[in-house]
């Protein structure tokens, strides 16, 4: 996934969707909403470099894998923004097999922060 977003190539993601989709059914994601998630992303939190894993969370009958995905910019002068998100993949046990179950952002910060975050750094270079 994060190669996939660093090239804006959806085939590195799209090969890993295929190997985990069920048989038969379409991968969770197609090209156009990964082409929009990509481009949201990158306007509102900036262009996503790296994710490390962190762990997982037992739920009983969920499994949450937890990694840390770290996005940069820079603003119109040039200030350095970096903003940390959390990516979650939940997967549960079905028939004995282990199955996915859904994925996303656990965003802590609103689509208008790294706004904030600029402006901030626009009142500091100021002083």
């Amino acid at each position: 996934m994060v190669r996939s977003f660093n090239t804006g190539d959806f085939s590195h993601w799209r090969d890993s969707l295929k190997q985990e989709s069920a048989p038969g059914k379409p991968p969770v994601v197609s090209e156009a909403k990964f082409r929009a998630m990509r481009e949201r992303l990158e306007k509102y939190w900036g262009k996503l470099v790296k994710c490390h894993y962190l762990g997982s969370l037992d739920q009983s009958i969920f499994r949450d894998y937890i990694w840390k995905c770290t996005f940069e910019s820079k603003t119109p002068t040039g200030e350095f923004v970096r903003l940390e998100e959390l990516f979650v993949v939940r997967c549960t046990l079905l028939n004995g097999k282990t199955t996915f179950a859904g994925f996303g952002f656990r965003f802590f910060n609103n689509a208008g922060f790294r706004d904030q975050v600029i402006k901030i750094k626009k009142a500091e270079v100021k002083k």
